[in-house]
């Protein structure tokens, strides 16, 4: 009975989550769109060849938006498909395997009765746009790898052997069917207690309602885990780089499994630059913000796939108590995003900023609406009110959006040019909060010095700094030492 307690009580507080964060989010829906395109593919390359696949699932994709318009009843003709993949996708849907299982977990709907409550059928119908994108994603794939199947398509010698069939031979009905079904799970994942971590299913079942945003995570984690360690061979290899691949092309840099870490470790080896500004991809959107930014919007920070234990390792926070924060946000997920959103909430009810009060406390999908207005008539600022210029800007005035723009980020997209505002500005921030700690440190140096030899050195290295770091010059170290010998009043 407390089990069952618990479990109602971790559904409504997915209720609430869903509907604070996800709800009525247009992005959301687009995002979880193109995962047949980031895994579909991939998946189904691995058993087809990488080519082929992407041809397949177009096809399929066309033929299930066509039998739907139709608007077909089950058992009847399909004007698009065959008999034998109308009764596949007949029977795959009658089984629930169709079902949007990913939207019914997030919104906490699983549970029987649940749904028929107000808030249920509040975050059923916010929802909507997730679900059908996510029904798409996996009746579409079905039929493609049934029509693989069918057609003797399969090349992997390992699937072959699984099922004793031969390549280039059309496979049995009942096999063709129990293939499709597999890759759809693969792609598309297995949702509810079974794929909870153990921890989360036993003694920590109280973090089962913040651990939900994360099971994507870690089970795209673990299928790159097991593709790796050969668990299909070299076509398991190549569909895992062809996953990051498809998802650096939609989301940019920021798409790379682990990047903002590999990112921190890496401005930390350049002196504080970004690895993306010293290998030039900053300058190419393309490659630093994905295939959207060319229609002036920008998903990447919806498809990051990291652990954000250590942010900045040469920031005004050490290492520890970044890790602590890391290691917090990362076990209680949206449940920490909450107390966040209420934190910032009351530093602007402090600071009078009774406009962002609301933009942090609303849901997401109304606060985008206020975000956006705010952004068109404010202009974008810090939390503490410092302005932050459109990139290449020198004014320094606040960087605002245009109408389009506006709409945009209205529906959760972030657009363009407040990305690449917001990362001209962070770059800047970082850079200056790497050269104030090495200069922190060469200042410590010179004042504990115990010869002039010593301090002329470390006066080298600061010219050295400058020369290599003409933009952020340091002064010096004598000048610095007698501030610091300055009594404290």
């Amino acid at each position: 009975r407390n089990s069952d307690a618990l479990d109602r009580t971790n559904s409504r507080i997915r209720t609430g989550l869903f509907l604070w964060f996800l709800g009525g989010n247009v992005k959301s829906a687009l995002v979880n769109a193109t995962q047949n395109f980031t895994m579909g593919v991939p998946v189904l390359g691995a058993e087809v060849g990488a080519g082929k696949a992407y041809g397949k699932v177009l096809a399929s994709s066309y033929d299930a938006v066509a039998d739907w318009k139709s608007k077909r009843e089950a058992g009847q003709e399909s004007k698009v498909l065959t008999r034998d993949e109308a009764a596949f996708l007949d029977d795959f849907q009658k089984h629930g395997e169709s079902l949007a299982r990913k939207t019914m977990e997030l919104t906490g709907l699983q549970e029987r009765g649940w749904s028929e409550s107000w808030a249920g059928k509040l975050a059923e119908w916010a929802g909507k746009p997730i679900e059908w994108a996510e029904k798409f994603n996996r009746l579409s794939l079905a039929l493609a790898a049934y029509r693989a199947a069918k057609a003797g398509d399969v090349s992997n010698a390992r699937t072959l052997g699984k099922y004793g069939e031969a390549k280039g031979t059309p496979w049995s009905e009942a096999n063709a069917r129990k293939f499709a079904r597999e890759i759809v799970n693969e792609a598309h994942f297995v949702y509810g207690k079974a794929n909870a971590p153990a921890p989360v299913r036993g003694f920590a079942r109280g973090l089962a309602a913040g651990y939900t945003f994360r099971t994507y995570a870690q089970s795209l984690l673990s299928w790159y885990g097991r593709m790796l360690a050969g668990e299909k061979g070299s076509v398991g290899r190549i569909a895992a780089a062809q996953v990051v691949l498809h998802s650096t092309v939609l989301g940019g840099v920021a798409a790379i499994p682990f990047y903002g870490t590999m990112r921190t470790v890496l401005s930390s080896m350049f002196d504080g630059d970004p690895p993306e500004e010293v290998a030039g991809v900053d300058q190419l959107d393309i490659l630093m913000y994905g295939l959207p930014s060319l229609a002036g919007m920008y998903i990447g920070g919806s498809m990051e796939l990291d652990v954000p234990l250590v942010k900045d390792l040469k920031g005004n926070e050490t290492v520890m108590e970044q890790l602590k924060e890391g290691l917090w946000l990362a076990v209680t997920g949206p449940l920490g995003g909450a107390g966040d959103k209420v934190g910032r909430a009351v530093y602007y009810a402090d600071t009078g900023q009774a406009g962002r009060v609301l933009e942090e406390l609303a849901p997401t999908a109304l606060g985008n609406i206020i975000k956006s207005y705010r952004l068109g008539t404010e202009g974008a600022r810090t939390r503490s009110g410092k302005p932050i210029p459109a990139e290449g800007d020198k004014s320094g005035k606040p960087a605002t959006l245009s109408l389009g723009e506006m709409a945009l980020q209205a529906a959760g997209f972030q657009p363009m040019s407040r990305a690449k505002g917001w990362n001209a500005y962070q770059r800047t921030q970082e850079k200056k909060a790497y050269k104030s700690d090495y200069q922190s440190d060469l200042v410590t140096r010179y004042v504990t010095a115990s010869s002039a030899k010593e301090r002329a050195k470390l006066e080298q290295e600061r010219m050295a700094w400058n020369k290599e770091h003409p933009d952020r010059p340091i002064q010096p170290l004598w000048k610095l030492a007698k501030r610091r010998e300055r009594p404290v009043k």
